[in-house]
């Protein structure tokens, strides 16, 4: 179901906005109020952003130290393929 905002024919007037649906409250603490929101907004942010480096630095170490091992495993194979192709030709 549609809803419609119908604030100004029930005869608020559009400046008592935020002030007038809650109480009389001081637009001056209103607007506090929202800065204070979005400042925990902001560091809750902050500190999934940092959390978020953290792993991606943790990711990106991994991958180097899994790219040295599969390096290393590829000359293994690589000698183990040479020693048994020179195996074969002996015989």
């Amino acid at each position: 179901m549609v809803e419609f905002d119908d604030s100004e024919e029930e005869g608020n007037s559009p400046g008592a906005g935020a002030a007038g649906k809650k109480g009389g409250k001081d637009p001056t603490q209103a607007v506090k109020d929202l800065m204070k929101l979005a400042r925990g907004k902001l560091d809750n942010t902050k500190k999934q952003l940092d959390a978020n480096s953290d792993k991606v630095q943790l990711l990106k170490s991994e991958f180097k130290t899994l790219k040295r091992q599969n390096v290393h495993l590829a000359k293994q194979q690589q000698g183990a393929i040479q020693e048994l192709e020179a195996g074969l030709t002996t015989k």
